[in-house]
């Protein structure tokens, strides 16, 4: 096992800075070998920053093209299928799966024809789980505006005053 990056051994603080500064590209490696050395006092070889700056310039592309495909799939899903908890689990799976992938773990067409499988089900289980919330919360305005009606009414209020408790208090129009 090779070991670890100069440029890794340095404070997570720092490496931020670095990598912030690959990303904006402002600076040449030379200007951040003499940064790290004058301002924080770390000696990097510039060829061990180069060698950082690739891995980093090739995770970076990993990470956007997982994020692209992961786009693309909520896309197909709609988003009825990505909303709730179930939504964010399913998209944690599609970036894990699309992680593998782009690390060149290759998936057998078994692993994908479950996956595909894990996917639809998951994406069916989420909107009935949505279908299921909706009908309870029309179910529970249903009864909060009928009791509120009542209450209103015993209490001797006006069909104005009851239609403003219902606006302002249950959303109701």
């Amino acid at each position: 096992m090779p070991r670890k990056s100069t440029v890794n051994t340095l404070p997570p603080k720092i490496t931020k800075q670095i990598n912030a500064a690959l990303e904006r590209g402002h600076r040449t490696l030379d200007d951040l070998v003499a940064w790290l050395a004058s301002e924080h006092g770390y000696t990097i070889s510039r060829s061990a920053l180069h060698r950082y700056s690739q891995n980093y310039e090739t995770l970076r592309k990993k990470l956007a093209e997982t994020r692209e495909i992961t786009q693309a799939f909520a896309a197909e899903l709609g988003p009825d299928a990505l909303a709730g908890k179930q939504g964010a689990l399913l998209v944690e799976i599609m970036q894990a799966m699309v992680m593998k992938v782009a690390a060149g773990t290759e998936l057998d067409v078994k692993q994908i024809g479950m996956l595909c499988r894990a996917v639809r089900d998951a994406a069916s289980a989420n909107r009935l789980s949505q279908d299921y919330e909706e009908r309870l919360r029309k179910q529970i305005t249903e009864r909060a505006a009928k009791t509120a009606g009542a209450v209103a009414k015993k209490a001797g209020l006006t069909q104005e005053s009851r239609k403003k408790i219902e606006r302002e208090i249950l959303g109701l129009q």
